[in-house]
């Protein structure tokens, strides 16, 4: 066995496809800081993933600053992962080559630059890719609340099901009704700001893309990311209104219960729609990303519902309860955390 398991790490890692963060430049023609003949009418760069035509460009520009190309950006031969632009015959001289292109899949629009001569002319030194350029921060900024969010909701959903269901319905639980009525306004209050801090982010992400493409919402929702978009502001609407219809009533149904957990699966769902292993178009890549979206979530939103609701809730029972409850649920948080973390 102690042979075999170095062999599995192994295969598992040389065959875990790589997942590109962005839709990165892979090849070029002609290729960064590298000199051609005179005479070539054609820019061509590959990137890591699909890019939409209507938001992505190639431009040339000469040492003076002047753009050159024909302003005919298009698909390589009907390839979605490959720009072409053409140009009047090129002179000896050195020239800029800048793309802006928008991910298919994540929604994603890194802008990239480089130079190449024609002829034989001195190149300058190519320039390295700073933190600005690589992480759009408006982006990062509107799409962590939800991130936060859904982990809030679905570590709460889990823990309901997996955890509290099996001792709620012990005596000195179900007939306190000063702990039942706190432990169901703590546990709506904290769904509430997880599903709040979704539906404000997926507001926020449509408004930063429409900005950013410089385009209409109705021109962002016609695109890969707004149809991802759209499915998850629709489960975050059916959450939120699940949530309104649970918010009166001391205890939800567990068929209630398992709806929201479904709801809030699929919302993690949506995230790795728009993710890195959906960028690599590899089946493998994306269940791993869910698988660590959903364990994530587990852990991290199980913390969070054991330290802001059940915690504060046992001091809602007599004194010689609150020990035998600790007792009883941090047992079944711990397994519940060292499964997730072990995964993880």
């Amino acid at each position: 066995m102690k042979k075999i398991l170095p062999v599995l790490v192994l295969l598992f890692a040389f065959t875990v496809p790589l997942a590109y963060a962005h839709p990165l430049i892979i090849d070029s023609n002609p290729k960064a800081s590298t000199n051609v003949g005179a005479g070539i009418t054609q820019i061509t760069i590959h990137y890591s993933e699909p890019v939409d035509l209507r938001f992505s460009d190639i431009k040339v520009i000469d040492s003076s600053g002047k753009q050159i190309d024909n302003k005919d950006t298009n698909y390589l031969q009907g390839d979605e992962k490959a720009l072409v632009v053409t140009t009047a015959p090129l002179q000896n001289g050195i020239y800029t080559v800048t793309t802006k292109v928008l991910s298919k899949i994540d929604g994603h629009l890194p802008e990239y630059a480089f130079v190449f001569g024609v002829g034989n002319v001195e190149l300058p030194a190519q320039p390295k890719q700073t933190l600005q350029q690589e992480i759009y921060f408006p982006e990062a900024a509107a799409r962590f609340p939800g991130l936060v969010g859904q982990v809030i909701v679905l570590g709460a959903a889990v823990a309901i099901l997996l955890v509290w269901r099996g001792a709620r319905n012990r005596k000195w639980f179900k007939e306190n009704a000063e702990f039942q009525k706190f432990f169901h306004s703590k546990f709506s209050t904290l769904t509430g700001i997880g599903l709040f801090a979704v539906f404000a982010s997926n507001i926020m992400m449509l408004i930063v893309q429409t900005v950013r493409l410089k385009a209409s919402a109705s021109d962002v929702l016609n695109t890969a990311f707004g149809t991802v978009w759209e499915i998850r502001m629709g489960i975050t609407v059916i959450l939120l209104a699940v949530w309104f219809l649970l918010e009166n009533k001391t205890a939800g149904s567990t068929r209630k219960q398992f709806l929201v957990l479904g709801l809030s699966l699929a919302l993690i769902g949506t995230t790795t729609a728009i993710g890195h292993g959906a960028a690599s178009e590899q089946f493998s890549a994306v269940v791993i990303d869910y698988a660590h979206n959903l364990i994530a979530s587990i852990w991290i939103g199980g913390v969070i519902f054991f330290g802001y609701i059940l915690l504060p809730s046992f001091t809602k029972l007599e004194d010689s309860k609150k020990e035998l409850a600790s007792l009883l649920m941090i047992p079944r948080f711990s397994s519940v955390i060292l499964v997730a973390l072990g995964i993880v």
